[in-house]
């Protein structure tokens, strides 16, 4: 019994001992990028989000609605698909805009832009265009707001 008990004592010590030691030197932490010369920071915009839902008249609109929308450092790429009058004439809208933030909205300028309306008539956006959109984060969600009752969300997906 005693020699059962030793063991189980030499092998339980040599466990903690072990385990206090780490033989393997610790490896540092990697250092965080430099800035690169001519290259700005990047904004927290920044990336690729997936539509997920439209707030349509305060309301979460449940017909479904596709769309991504892609930021850059200067510019803004959006391509969306949603529901329109009848179910074979979907609303789309695509174009590029450049942005600036300013405050808490996004000043953007159409660079090339089309939409078509309830009827299906196709409107080419001029260019030069200037918007002003409020814009709320909260964690990977970006929220495009069009007015106080209608806005859209986007959830990165990159």
């Amino acid at each position: 019994m005693n020699v059962i008990l030793t063991g189980t004592a030499l092998m339980l010590g040599a466990a903690f001992s072990l385990a206090i030691q780490d033989p393997r030197p610790a490896v540092p932490a990697p250092a965080a990028p430099k800035a690169v010369p001519g290259v700005p920071e990047r904004h927290p915009f920044e990336g690729v989000f997936a539509l997920r839902r439209r707030i349509v008249a305060g309301q979460v609109d449940p017909r479904p609605a596709l769309g991504y929308l892609v930021l850059t450092h200067r510019h803004m790429v959006v391509c969306f698909e949603g529901p329109g009058a009848a179910p074979d004439r979907p609303l789309v809208r695509a174009g590029v805009r450049t942005w600036t933030q300013k405050g808490d909205s996004l000043e953007t300028e159409v660079q090339l832009g089309w939409f078509n309306d309830a009827d299906g008539d196709i409107h080419v956006e001029k260019p030069g265009t200037r918007e002003m959109r409020r814009v709320v984060v909260e964690r990977a969600t970006l929220r495009i707001l069009q007015d106080a009752q209608n806005s859209l969300e986007f959830e990165r997906v990159e």
